[in-house]
């Protein structure tokens, strides 16, 4: 297996424990679903993931600022594969004064996924460690569909895109989807790919 770099020099916070993105589940996930998300977290830049245990959506909204994040990306299952992926924004000032969910979040994207291969499953699959910039290859896309799925990383990690990343999001169509597969910078996949068959943008 090969291994991808650490990360370059840039204006992005620098330290290990800067968090952009919370990611968890719906509760009681299947392995499946927790190794996707592992490995989610593994490749895009700023990201840390959490057991779910018994946390309401509350809960989760005081952990995540609690480590001053500004999204959090929950992974819901069917039949025990991941199904959808739904994105928040977190206001974390209501946290505290709060307790209705409406308010503390506001929902800012879903994805709709018909399936996912593990970088584990690909046999030409790399591993990346500790990426702090990411780069977007959009060249594949020619429907909506595949534009406004690449559109939501491209909001969220916009002060993060650099012309040499450490990761590529690379977008493309088939018939009825949009695949997102996650690239080094070399070009290697080090990270799942994604079957995208809906994607909306709230915000």
């Amino acid at each position: 297996m090969c291994v991808g770099h650490h990360g370059s020099t840039h204006s992005s916070p620098s330290s290990r424990d800067y968090i952009l993105i919370l990611v968890t589940t719906s509760r009681e996930p299947s392995r499946r679903t927790r190794s996707f998300i592992k490995e989610l977290s593994q490749t895009l830049p700023y990201t840390r993931v959490f057991n779910r245990g018994k946390r309401t959506l509350v809960e989760i909204a005081r952990l995540a600022a609690g480590h001053n994040a500004k999204f959090v990306m929950i992974v819901y299952e069917w039949k025990a594969n991941p199904r959808r992926i739904l994105l928040y924004r977190l206001n974390p000032l209501l946290v505290s004064s709060s307790v209705d969910t409406d308010q503390i979040y506001r929902i800012f994207a879903s994805l709709t996924i018909s399936g996912v291969k593990l970088a584990r499953e690909s046999s030409i699959g790399c591993r990346i460690y500790n990426p702090r910039t990411i780069g977007f290859s959009i060249d594949k896309c020619s429907s909506e569909l595949c534009f406004r799925a690449s559109e939501i990383f491209l909001r969220i990690y916009k002060y993060y895109s650099s012309r040499e990343p450490d990761v590529i999001l690379d977008f493309s169509d088939n018939e009825s989807s949009t695949t997102i597969t996650v690239l080094d910078g070399l070009g290697r996949v080090c990270g799942p790919l994604i079957k995208v068959v809906k994607a909306e943008v709230f915000e």
